[in-house]
């Protein structure tokens, strides 16, 4: 007598036996090793006479040994090791396995292989199977003897199945069919005989040509993924049914050209994905997805347009079209789809886009990266094979052309990255944008940014990478957490405001800002960074990172040492000295890499591209660090690295200690970055003022005296020949530590 799944299981629940959250059945442990316990209770000598098997030695004993009986319910095989598999099953002689083995197991209710390997599939399988998982099944179709009329979920994944046969009968019960990543699968089953199919994964069946036709007229389907099927040449040219979709995944279906007509409201289906297909165009009748939210077309090579249909999807609330070179203008009545709050057209060729865009008060995510690209030529190739002599039309650099912003009031993520931006083309009223939180401008020509763009309060992250000629920057936002300017080669001058902020995590990012560390200015700006850090209190997960231009540790940090490692003895009672308010760290960083590298902004994590690790008493810090949920990697592509850089770290007073003698080390995994020197500085709050003093005078413009008054800290500036940075060296030496340096970029010699 069996007992209906839900019922069982509540009565489970209401016993606190087990416990089911998000679909997930749990147990504890001590009651799983109990009931493991009865099972080998029920023949402690023979495995084949229990009802479930689910260690290794057990479940190769039975299948080498052919001692299963009917008395197997359950057969769980699931190896993380594949090699520890490979040498167990070569101890059972795992080519000689009796595939009759499970023609003795007629009550086999539930077969999951995983990680194991064997050379020929079985002969016979329970037709009480309800649950069978079989990870690289090795034959080429199931047995013929096989009526599966009990089975709920196949799962067959990277299987040598031709095609997936289940008899002429009904199956009623079979809810969910996996046979992802099977290499040699053809077709796809007649959906007729399985009418309560719910999940349909074909993922990654890479010969797949064909979807049988009557997968349109279903109405149980629920989720239906055909990603990478590359064979995949066309769909059932309309969908009837389907009633029940709430996911259709067709991305990575290279040859798929057309999208079937739909008929009727489709309310359930939510997500479409139709990336990296040759589609050309939507069907009008994309118009009856009435409840669809999210519609992707990434890299469509051959999108040129959107149906005027669009705007009968009401409740759309995210539209990827990046990478659609094609792609050159939006519907009109895009703007009546007021649930929007996601729009991606980068690297599409988009270069004004419609003002409606812009008055989507719902609108969260704006990108319009790489919108500036090249304009095609309109001299084709069949031209120039016949008219080699004809002038052509050289392709002319366009800008992305912005309107008013200020009707963006909810948006919190702008991308204008490489929209060849100039001089006055970010509109003044970006300010007014007060829900965003992250901004990239990066790969721009601009001069200058407006004046008041310091009203962004909310602004946590600003990426302004590549900027060749930006000169200088107003006041920025007080609460920022992750800022790069990494290659902005033309920077001079920043301001900063005079507000004291909190910081959870901040990130500053000046590589290859050479004019910047020279200017007079720096003297102010990096203490200015240290004493806005160390306003307000500082918490275990706040951390301080600074990556600028050069190469000498400042006397100021008292414990120096050369190599990649620094050791401080910690003050006794120190923990218990309210005064004591951390530890700054710097590294002075060697880059001997080649003319290419992708730098990444997350700089604690990363610098010039590959991974860098600063160790607390063997502690990697990124493990112990809680980085804030707002930051995000921003990465770019550097053609050379100008000079050598520091890095500055902060950890503070309660971060991790495990006693009082502390050693710091950092370890890159490749060879690109060499520390020369470290250091290190416990830091109170004496330092700190000081350090107001010192900025102080700075900010006053009145630089003399300034050196007395750093060193009453116990450091030193830049001025009177103390450089707090100080360059790699002459002209020659750069050009040979980080390969050709352009007239334009070259740093000048050390004085």
């Amino acid at each position: 007598m069996w007992f209906h799944a839900n019922y069982g299981i509540q009565i489970l629940q209401d016993k606190s036996l087990i416990c089911v959250s998000n679909d997930t059945l749990s147990m504890h442990d001590l009651l799983q090793a109990m009931g493991r316990e009865v099972v080998r209770q029920e023949s402690p000598a023979e495995p084949g006479r229990r009802s479930r098997l689910w260690g290794s030695k057990d479940v190769f004993h039975v299948l080498g040994k052919n001692t299963g009986t009917e008395e197997i319910e359950s057969i769980a095989l699931d190896w993380a090791n594949p090699e520890d598999v490979e040498g167990t099953m070569q101890k059972t002689k795992r080519s000689a396995w009796n595939t009759g083995v499970f023609s003795k197991m007629s009550r086999l209710r539930l077969l999951r292989i995983r990680n194991a390997c064997f050379d020929s599939g079985p002969e016979y399988l329970s037709n009480e199977l309800r649950f069978l998982e079989w990870r690289n099944y090795p034959s080429k179709s199931l047995p013929s003897s096989f009526q599966p009329e009990n089975l709920v979920e196949v799962h067959l994944c990277y299987s040598n199945l031709r095609q997936l046969r289940l008899g002429n009968k009904i199956l009623d019960s079979l809810k969910v069919i996996d046979l992802s990543y099977s290499e040699y699968l053809t077709k796809t089953p007649d959906f007729t005989g399985i009418p309560n199919l719910e999940r349909l994964i074909l993922k990654g069946c890479r010969r797949l040509s064909e979807v049988h036709s009557s997968i349109g007229p279903h109405n149980k389907l629920i989720y239906v993924n055909l990603i990478d099927c590359e064979s995949l040449t066309s769909l059932p040219s309309r969908i009837s049914g389907l009633n029940l979709l709430e996911e259709l995944h067709l991305s990575g279906c290279s040859k798929l050209k057309e999208f079937p007509e739909i008929e009727g409201n489709k309310k359930c289906l939510r997500k479409l994905c139709l990336d990296q297909t040759s589609i050309e165009e939507l069907p009008l009748s994309i118009r009856y997805l009435v409840g669809l939210i999210s519609l992707s077309l990434k890299d469509c090579k051959k999108l040129s347009r959107l149906p005027s249909s669009i705007n009968g999807l009401k409740s759309l609330k995210t539209l990827h079209l990046s990478g659609c070179s094609e792609f050159e203008n939006l519907p009109e009545n895009l703007g009546q789809l007021e649930c929007l709050n996601e729009l991606d057209v980068s690297g599409t060729a988009i270069r004004e886009p419609p003002v409606y865009i812009f008055s989507l008060k719902n609108l969260k995510k704006l990108s319009f990266h790489g919108c500036a690209e090249s304009s095609r030529s309109t001299t084709n190739i069949w031209q120039r094979l016949m008219f080699p002599l004809m002038p052509r039309k050289r392709a002319t650099s366009t800008s992305l052309v912005l309107p008013s912003l200020s009707g963006l009031s909810s948006l919190t993520k702008l991308d204008l990255r490489n929209c060849n931006l100039g001089e006055g083309a970010v509109p003044n009223d970006i300010a007014y944008l007060s829900s965003l939180t992250h901004l990239d401008l990066s790969c721009n020509k601009f001069v200058s940014l407006p004046t008041n763009i310091d009203q962004l309060s909310g602004l946590q992250c600003l990426c302004m990478e590549d900027c060749k000629m930006l000169q200088s920057l107003p006041q920025l936002p007080s609460n920022l957490e992750l800022f790069s300017v990494n290659g902005c080669t033309s920077l001079e001058k920043m301001q900063f405001s005079s507000n004291p902020c909190k910081f959870n995590y901040l990130s500053f990012c000046f590589i290859n800002c050479w004019r910047l560390s020279e200017s007079d200015c720096w003297n102010n700006m990096f203490h200015t960074l240290l004493r806005k850090f160390f306003q307000g209190p500082l918490n275990l997960s706040d951390s301080f990172s600074v990556v600028i231009p050069g190469s000498e540790i400042p006397t100021w940090f008292s414990h120096q040492s050369e190599g990649s490692s620094v050791s401080v003895q910690t003050p006794p009672h120190s923990l218990e000295n309210d005064e004591w308010l951390g530890y700054v760290v710097c590294a002075s960083l060697e880059y001997d890499g080649c003319a290419s590298s992708e730098i990444c902004a997350n700089i604690p994590y990363w610098v010039f591209g590959v991974p860098m690790h600063c160790f607390f008493n063997g502690y990697r810090c990124r493990d112990m660090m809680s980085v804030s949920p707002s930051s995000i990697d921003m990465k770019c592509n550097r053609d050379n690295i100008l000079s050598d850089h520091l890095w500055y770290l902060f950890f503070p007073s309660r971060f991790k200690i495990f006693d009082r003698h502390i050693s710091l080390r950092f370890a890159t995994c490749r060879p690109q970055i060499k520390v020369i020197k470290c250091g290190v500085r416990l830091v109170y709050h004496q330092d700190v003022e000081g350090l107001n003093r010192m900025t102080n005078l700075y900010e006053n413009s009145a630089f003399e005296g300034v050196d007395e008054c750093f060193q009453e800290s116990g450091g030193s500036t830049m001025r009177g020949g103390s450089a707090l940075v100080k360059r790699l060296g002459h002209t020659d030496d750069v050009g040979e530590a980080s390969g050709s340096v352009s007239s334009d970029e070259q740093p000048p010699p050390k004085s």
